[in-house]
C-alpha cells in the first residue's frame, strides 16, 4: 500500500460521512502538525459530491478568523507540481494559517464557485470572504501575500 495518505483519507470520509467524526475535532491537530487539508471527492461516489462541498465549507467555518489559503491544482500541471512542496514548507513555517488544496479535477463545484481559470491559483479567505488572490507558480509572491494577511 502506498505511503501517500490514502488510506487515511479514505477512512477519514468513512467516519465523517457516518458522523462517527468531524471535522471541528481533528482540526487543531492537523495544524498542530502542519500537515494540510487536501479536499478531493476521488475516494468518494459521484452522488455524494455535496460531502465535498460540505467538507470545504466545514474547514471554512470552523476557522472563520484564520487566514485560509487555498491552493487550486491539477496532478497533470507542470507549475503546480513546482509549487506543491513549496505550499507544504509554508505550511509548515505559519502555522497559524489554515492551508487547503484542491484537485480542480475532482472538485469542480468548488472551481466554479470560485471562477478558477490559470493554475495553480490561490485564494485567500477569511470570514468566510475572499480577501485576495495569487496566480501562478512564483513562491515570492504567495509568501508576500500570506505575510500580509496573516
Amino acid at each position: 500500500m502506498p505511503d501517500d495518505g490514502s488510506a487515511c483519507a479514505v477512512a477519514y470520509i468513512y467516519l465523517f460521512r457516518r458522523d462517527f467524526i468531524k471535522l471541528r475535532n481533528i482540526n487543531n491537530g492537523i495544524r498542530q502538525k502542519g500537515v494540510l487539508y487536501t479536499l478531493s471527492i476521488k475516494f468518494q461516489l459521484n452522488e455524494n459530491l455535496r460531502v465535498m462541498k460540505d467538507e470545504f465549507d466545514a474547514v471554512l467555518n470552523e476557522n472563520p478568523d484564520s487566514l485560509v489559503v487555498i491552493d487550486f491544482y491539477a496532478t497533470w500541471c507542470g507549475p503546480c507540481k513546482i509549487m506543491g512542496p513549496k505550499f507544504i514548507k509554508l505550511s509548515n513555517e505559519f502555522t497559524s494559517v489554515v492551508f487547503v488544496k484542491v484537485d480542480v479535477d475532482e472538485s469542480e463545484d468548488i472551481v466554479s464557485r470560485f471562477d478558477i481559470k490559470v493554475m495553480p491559483t490561490f485564494i485567500f479567505m477569511r470570514k468566510g470572504a475572499q480577501i485576495d488572490m495569487v496566480e501562478g507558480s512564483v513562491e515570492d509572491d504567495l509568501r508576500k501575500k500570506i505575510e500580509q494577511h496573516k
